[in-house]
């Protein structure tokens, strides 16, 4: 046990937390706290608006895919904090991107105005481009001190984390995915969701990896997961948006096996994976 774990009792926490809380209790309280000292001057407008934009709500389903990754190669308590609020101000910047009139042009996000119209266009593509940069913040050590997260990784972990992460959405990754939904209508659907939605969720299951130690085999098997996760769950938003055709729904039973595969391939400590898979199954009915 090292000094900041001993110092918790046997809790080495980031922002210690009662026993009893849930893992979304936690990092939405995480979440929050990260805001306060990244924006925190609260006349500033264009803080307000980046602070609008992280505390909109949402399902946490990537920070989860990190924490569960996490635990199953065996990690302890809530040790993957910096990949997961990483990947969630990733995933944030891009739905405030999409939301833009240019793109998607969504007047509505999770029951709320979406950023460019509570505040405007221009507001919200720097917004966006605020949240993708700060993402990277979080593998600083200095910013793990500041949260009070224990144990801070490897700086060599820590490299590790923020390089899958800038593969996996740059230009071979989930913008890629972007600019082919909108403006190539050529490429296969199934190629489409596999960069915009599952290269995300794919990194953050190796992110957990990484924090945990993984060996590279089950690096692989995390892959594998994550990235079957990802197609799934861009599926049933298919089904749910009414969009899906007769082939999209036969991918949605493979995709779906996929993941139960190789769910049991990642070993016994799968508890918050599964509790997470079966989140989704119900998403579907």
């Amino acid at each position: 046990m090292n000094e900041a774990s001993a110092s918790l009792g046997s809790l080495p926490l980031c922002l210690w937390e009662p026993p009893m809380m849930t893992y979304q209790d936690h990092f939405d309280s995480l979440l929050h706290t990260s805001c306060t000292h990244l924006y925190a001057a609260s006349q500033n407008r264009f803080h307000q608006a980046c602070r609008y934009a992280m505390e909109g709500g949402g399902k946490r389903i990537r920070p989860q895919l990190v924490h569960g990754s996490f635990l199953a190669c065996g990690g302890q308590h809530f040790g993957a904090d910096l990949a997961a609020l990483a990947v969630e101000w990733i995933h944030t910047y891009s739905l405030v991107h999409d939301d833009l009139p240019t793109l998607d042009n969504d007047a509505v996000r999770r029951g709320r105005p979406t950023v460019h119209v509570q505040f405007d266009e221009v507001t919200a593509l720097l917004v966006g481009d605020a949240l993708l940069s700060d993402a990277f913040s979080f593998f600083d050590p200095t910013r793990a001190a500041e949260l009070r997260c224990t144990p801070i990784p490897p700086a060599s972990v820590l490299l590790a984390m923020s390089t899958q992460l800038a593969r996996s959405i740059g230009g071979q990754g989930m913008v890629l995915g972007q600019y082919w939904d909108m403006k190539a209508p050529e490429v296969a659907l199934l190629e489409i969701h596999r960069y915009k939605t599952g290269a995300l969720m794919e990194a953050a299951c190796i992110m957990g990896g990484l924090a945990a130690g993984a060996s590279p085999p089950l690096l692989t098997t995390l892959s594998q997961f994550g990235s079957a996760v990802g197609m799934w769950f861009q599926l049933q938003d298919d089904v749910l948006d009414g969009e899906a055709d007769p082939q999209s729904l036969e991918w949605l039973g493979i995709y779906e096996k996929k993941v139960r595969e190789t769910l049991l391939q990642l070993g016994p400590h799968t508890e918050v994976l599964s509790a997470l898979v079966t989140r989704l199954t119900h998403r579907r009915l």
